[in-house]
């Protein structure tokens, strides 16, 4: 039934679900109040009773009239449950692979270690109710029995180490080693604890395996088991170091001097599964020719985004006097929160101002022009070559005499410099 009006809330109300918002939640003076087991909104739609939501077995969700709130239930262990009333001697009702479910009325359970249970009174002994898969099972006494490696719903069931994930993505879960463990790095592992030293167990295509500690030393090409392998990149799924900027390419050039909001540059990288923040710096600060161990003191930009693009909102300052133009440095890493991130790509730079081909450092492209059969005055030699340069300005350049000559000095003949 859809009702339509107002949303007037008494008391626990929830508009929604499975409802949209346009339902009333309180009872109107044309809506009888609904019994246990009938569809209700809110508190207010029930008769004396609460208005609990249910999760169905194939997934779908509805929101029912409980008794939970009137009547000390009849519902044994096992049974569908509201609340804790619902359950015979008033046990706990618990939750059961996203229904709740009466869990048994006694003090230890009866179910053992490994079996399925629906809350930690079922366990024999009290001993927790754990995941393992999409369902719960008792925990072992502690100390568990389980080696590192084996199937474990919790921690007490390993004899060593905690229960871990295997393949860190809703997969079994299996004990991990004791602390520090003996797997190398690249090896399969469960959890952290499973790794030498301080290492952390990451994702290897799927799998799990050790990384290496700290920065790795791999980049573009070499072998790697995850991203912590790697200087700069991350570890693709051919095991092999990555770099995920994309773009601009080292070397490019960005906007001109002579026009006004061209100084921002577009930054392009690959997105990376299961990363939702990027931070991205771009500094001047880093030397020429080591400016992939550029630590960027002084970023001119240091932004967090959501996509996997940037462009600054203002032009970056670069000198308007030749030669014109600035070097800039960028870098991207991926962040889980704005103080939780990961290693940086490696450093990339672009020229910004300056065109490409600025032989006078104007701001404008140049021209240049060879004649490798020139032969020179006042002394000529057949083929020596010359060059032809035309500088360039707000229009196109000059058809007339070339701004600079670039001759053989040397008067080679056959140098045919200009080819």
């Amino acid at each position: 039934m859809r009702w339509a009006g107002v949303v007037l809330c008494l008391s626990g109300c929830s508009a929604g679900f499975p409802y949209d918002q346009e339902v009333v939640c309180a009872v109107g003076p044309d809506e009888p109040l609904r019994s246990a087991g009938q569809a209700c909104v809110c508190d207010a739609d029930c008769e004396g009773e609460l208005c609990i939501g249910f999760s169905s077995p194939d997934g779908s969700e509805s929101r029912l009239c409980s008794p939970c709130a009137s009547i000390v239930g009849g519902r044994g262990p096992g049974e569908d449950c509201g609340c804790d009333v619902d359950c015979v001697g008033a046990a706990i009702c618990g939750s059961n692979r996203g229904g709740r479910t009466c869990c048994l009325d006694q003090e230890p359970g009866t179910t053992p270690p490994g079996q399925f249970c629906a809350c930690e009174q079922d366990c024999l002994g009290g001993f927790g109710c754990g995941s393992r898969e999409d369902e719960a099972s008792c925990c072992a006494a502690d100390p568990g029995e389980l080696r590192a490696g084996a199937e474990c719903g919790c921690d007490a069931d390993c004899r060593e180490g905690a229960c871990g994930l295997r393949e860190l993505v809703n997969q079994p879960t299996a004990c991990c080693g004791a602390d520090p463990s003996s797997v190398a790095a690249a090896e399969p592992c469960s959890c952290d604890a499973d790794c030498r030293g301080d290492t952390a167990c990451g994702t290897l295509s799927g799998d799990a395996a050790c990384c290496l500690d700290g920065l790795g030393a791999g980049t573009g090409g070499a072998p790697c088991g995850c991203d912590q392998d790697c200087v700069g990149g991350r570890c693709e799924a051919d095991f092999t170091c990555g770099d995920f900027a994309l773009s601009p390419a080292n070397g490019a050039t960005v906007g001109s001097v002579h026009a006004a909001g061209s100084l921002r540059p577009r930054l392009v990288w690959e997105r990376l599964d299961g990363i939702g923040i990027y931070e991205v710096q771009i500094d001047d600060e880093c030397d020429p020719l080591a400016f992939r161990d550029c630590a960027f003191p002084t970023p001119e930009v240091d932004a967090f985004v959501r996509r996997t693009r940037f462009q600054p909102e203002e032009d970056l300052p670069v000198a308007t006097e030749a030669p014109v133009g600035r070097r800039y440095y960028w870098r991207v890493r991926g962040c889980l929160f704005e103080n939780d991130c990961g290693l940086w790509s490696e450093p990339r730079y672009f020229d910004v101002g300056r065109p490409a081909g600025d032989l006078d450092g104007d701001g404008y492209a140049d021209v240049a022009v060879g004649a490798p059969g020139q032969s020179t005055e006042p002394v000529a030699a057949e083929n020596e070559g010359a060059v032809f340069v035309f500088f360039g300005g707000p229009g196109a350049p000059g058809a007339g005499a070339p701004d600079v000559v670039l001759d053989n000095p040397a008067g080679l003949a056959g140098a045919a410099l200009g080819t």
